[in-house]
């Protein structure tokens, strides 16, 4: 009888620890989700207050921008080292791109808030982060001066969460991403080096 009363007691002290480690991991996973910029952070001066999950929705928006702009670069060029340039940089805005929705797809994620995400994008917008890409027809010239001008602020937005949110930083392999945005910024300004800088 007394064994009985042992082993329950034991199952039960298991069972109350893995229940522990299972809420803690599953907090753990969705607090970035809804985690607020830092206080102090620049991201937070600038009163932009959106959550972690809205700003990697804004990356997947302005990656795609970027895929899409090269893609049409790479129809427009006249060299075939520039095609296939623009065509390589297009395929890494898409890696990009994915990076950000598979991380948006691990949580278990709300839409975006209808009332809110147009603030954010108008927020961004007047922040200098976010720039509208050029409209379909324009000349290869301003979407490329679209597309050094972008890797640049794409560059600093990321920048951003160093600070902002410096746990999802080192999650997500932030550092490396700002570096692939200056050199995409580097080769696409080498392939129009006429274009002011």
């Amino acid at each position: 009888m007394s064994d009985n009363i042992i082993y329950f007691l034991t199952a039960a002290i298991i069972a109350l620890f893995a229940a522990h480690f299972i809420a803690q991991y599953v907090r753990s996973r969705s607090a970035d989700e809804w985690s607020p910029p830092k206080k102090g952070s620049r991201m937070a001066l600038l009163g932009i207050n959106a959550r972690l999950r809205d700003f990697y929705r804004l990356a997947v928006l302005i990656e795609e921008g970027g895929r899409e702009v090269y893609l049409e670069l790479a129809r427009m060029a006249k060299t075939p080292e520039t095609r296939a340039l623009c065509s390589g940089l297009a395929e890494s805005e898409a890696a990009h791109k994915q990076l950000f929705q598979d991380y948006i797809e691990r949580w278990d994620t709300l839409p975006p808030n209808k009332a809110e995400w147009p603030v954010l994008l108008e927020q961004m917008k007047k922040a200098g982060i976010f720039e509208d890409r050029p409209a379909r027809g324009a000349r290869e010239d301003e979407l490329a001066w679209w597309a050094i001008r972008q890797e640049i602020k794409t560059a600093d937005f990321y920048l951003l969460f160093e600070h902002s949110f410096p746990d999802s930083w080192r999650k997500l392999r932030m550092h490396e991403l700002v570096q692939e945005e200056r050199e995409h910024e580097r080769k696409i300004r080498s392939a129009y080096p006429h274009l002011p800088a």
